[in-house]
């Protein structure tokens, strides 16, 4: 591999906190061949810091780097993990073409472009309002189950199915380059900068590929077919509206192969938190989902985020948000795709737990009166009127004054 490829890599890994990682790249560099840039990472390494600051290095990154050949990237990419050009050979080929501003590669027509027969069904809600206690009920049904990956695929993180959507309007370099990260930072899992770090929502999706066990053809083409449609969009000749359309298209295949991989028996995939409730627009990338939004005594949900350290305190702070974000549910929602499901109701009324089935189409679904594996009625109902557990009523009586038509029980 050449040596600015490799001080490239050591640089993108220094900004992402690999200290132990950019020593070795750099090791690999024969001394003649090492540039300012490798001088200045070791100086940063032997002083013990590591605070991602590249004032002093001259090469930003190895993104669109005219000099940088096909064989060098796919060195690189290797060397990251070798499996890649062996199971997503065609995502691989994309990608490259997307750092190299190249002519794109033909991929042939995947082999089912089809409606899938699964439904997605996004779950969420406004924090602490309730969301998990409708997933744990809709994962303990027949035919349902949780996507196995929290990744912040969709939004809420850097680089994300989200972020794309909005850039497809911006310069062709920003939109690659967000098209380059979200494939490394939520998919491949490799370098990219600013990093993610430590949460599990942040993992990515080939963490739990298994090469053995999953036949990743489908998903390398659908995921291939994602990259070229942005790098299209990219490259500008196009209105908006194709652009949309082709992109959301693309999004929706994309989706249809990670479902066959991960839970191939499922007849509703539930992904939990993966749509915030604020922004149900974005089931506009998936047409076939539908969503559940746990709405839950503003009273309740203020007590249970300061009683477990989840919040300052401010409680005009927190009415603020709550209204904000409501005020962006009900401007966004799709009431034909978008359920809203009262915590309250839904823990102490089965009849509320059955037309949620309903409304999904989940019709083989068993007695709702009786407890599930993960969800207990019950249990789930102590934790209604919480607030009367806080020593002030300062903060309650302002949530009741300001949000009084959102009390459960209006009082």
């Amino acid at each position: 591999m050449q040596a600015s490829v490799l001080e490239t890599a050591a640089l993108t890994l220094y900004q992402n906190g690999s200290r132990s990682r950019v020593k070795k790249t750099i090791e690999r560099i024969p001394q003649a061949l090492r540039t300012n840039i490798s001088y200045d990472l070791e100086k940063r390494l032997s002083r013990g810091k590591n605070t991602g600051d590249t004032e002093n290095a001259r090469l930003p990154s190895f993104f669109f780097v005219d000099d940088v050949s096909w064989g060098d990237l796919r060195n690189f990419y290797q060397d990251q993990d070798p499996r890649l050009f062996e199971h997503l050979p065609q995502t691989m080929e994309a990608l490259i073409a997307v750092l190299r501003n190249a002519s794109a590669p033909s991929f042939p027509e995947d082999h089912d472009r089809s409606a899938t027969s699964m439904v997605p069904v996004f779950c969420s809600g406004f924090r602490w309002s309730g969301a998990s206690a409708v997933a744990d009920f809709l994962e303990d049904q027949p035919g349902v189950e949780r996507f196995p990956v929290a990744g912040r695929l969709m939004q809420e993180a850097s680089y994300t199915l989200e972020t794309l959507d909005q850039k497809r309007s911006s310069d062709g370099q920003s939109l690659r380059r967000e098209l380059v990260n979200f494939v490394h930072a939520r998919v491949l899992g490799l370098p990219c900068e600013p990093p993610d770090r430590g949460s599990a929502h942040h993992r990515p999706l080939l963490e739990r590929f298994s090469y053995e066990a999953h036949d990743t053809r489908r998903f390398d083409n659908a995921l291939a077919r994602l990259i070229l449609s942005v790098k299209a969009i990219s490259e500008g000749g196009y209105d908006r509206s194709w652009a949309g359309k082709t992109f959301r298209q693309q999004c929706r295949f994309f989706f249809q192969a990670m479902m066959e991989i991960f839970v191939p028996n499922a007849r509703f995939v539930l992904f939990d938190s993966h749509v915030r409730a604020h922004s149900p627009h974005l089931l506009a990338l998936v047409p076939e989902a539908k969503m559940l939004v746990a709405w839950r005594d503003p009273r309740d949900v203020y007590a249970n985020r300061l009683l477990l350290g989840k919040h300052s305190g401010d409680v005009e702070a927190f009415v603020s948000e709550l209204e904000q974000n409501w005020a962006f549910f009900e401007k966004r929602r799709d009431e034909r795709r978008v359920r809203l499901v009262s915590f309250e109701r839904f823990v102490t009324r089965s009849e509320e737990r059955k037309r949620v089935l309903e409304w999904l189409g989940c019709a083989d679904a068993p007695d709702v009166d009786q407890p599930g594996e993960r969800f207990n009625p019950e249990q789930s109902a102590r934790n209604i009127g919480v607030y009367r557990d806080l020593e002030s009523s300062e903060q309650i009586d302002f949530i009741a004054r300001r949000l009084e038509g959102w009390l459960y029980g209006g009082h």
